[in-house]
């Protein structure tokens, strides 16, 4: 279930996030919601810390979007190259 939310994450996060936002700004507020998520994975409930776990694969999903929409940004002579590192990386 956590791996359909990850990869259901990441064309959200390549195709509506950062086309829409940036992918700065996109990484911002998924990082600000894993530490919120994270928090909440700490309290003494079982359901809580089920939604969280979801939750927190759905958001690295949207992350992940969100780093391959920097790369043309940041390396624009090596896109592919680096492209290819960073899928190597996962």
């Amino acid at each position: 279930v956590c791996a359909a939310a990850n990869s259901s994450g990441y064309p959200s996060g390549s195709i509506w996030g950062s086309d829409r936002i940036g992918g700065k700004k996109l990484l911002l507020l998924v990082f600000s919601s894993i530490f919120l998520t994270g928090w909440t994975q700490t309290l003494p409930s079982l359901p809580l810390f089920h939604v969280g776990v979801f939750r927190s694969a759905l958001l690295f999903g949207l992350g992940n979007g969100g780093v391959f929409k920097l790369i043309p940004e940041y390396f624009p002579q090596q896109t592919v190259t680096v492209t290819g590192l960073v899928r190597a990386a996962g």
